[in-house]
């Protein structure tokens, strides 16, 4: 059994509908689910309560459920990068970045999905990233690029010649 603290945010996510949400991430990861003011208990067979916590912990990024289910597939992954270690808690540096990742009405963060594939969530001290594993690989080459001052046009060319590379491989 696994016991997953999650913010109410998202427990009232998986409550909304009648617990539709609850429910959905309960059958498709063939476990059972048990909700109580701030934990979520998952209990199942074998690797699908790590599967179950990783939907959870996607939605909880802020993630839609649609993209947090992608995770029961085999291809997708998530990972997180955490701003208050990358700054040491400065929440000036922190709000500033994560600027320079949504850009101006949201156009950089969906220039980097556009290009890498993956879905990005930025969250008050986190940015998360969720896609297949190339995918995944490169949006998060190119978050880290960005959180270290690279300009956008750089940023932009690396993640077209990662494509363009993936292609070829294929």
């Amino acid at each position: 059994m696994r016991l997953l603290s999650l913010p109410k945010k998202t427990l009232n996510l998986l409550k909304k509908d009648g617990g539709k949400i609850f429910k959905d991430v309960a059958e498709r990861g063939g476990v059972d689910l048990a909700i109580n003011d701030s934990d979520v208990a998952i209990e199942g067979e074998g690797g699908t309560e790590w599967i179950v916590e990783q939907v959870l912990k996607a939605l909880a990024y802020g993630f839609q459920p649609r993209q947090a289910f992608k995770l029961f597939s085999d291809d997708y992954f998530l990972e997180a990068i955490d701003l208050r270690n990358a700054f040491h808690g400065n929440e000036k540096k922190m709000r500033r970045y994560k600027a320079r990742i949504i850009g101006q009405q949201g156009a950089a963060k969906k220039k980097l999905q556009e290009l890498s594939g993956a879905f990005l969530a930025v969250g008050p001290e986190h940015i998360a990233i969720l896609g297949e594993f190339e995918d995944l690989r490169a949006a998060k080459e190119a978050v880290l690029r960005l959180l270290e001052g690279s300009e956008h046009v750089g940023v932009y060319s690396y993640l077209e010649r990662e494509k363009h590379r993936q292609k070829k491989l294929m």
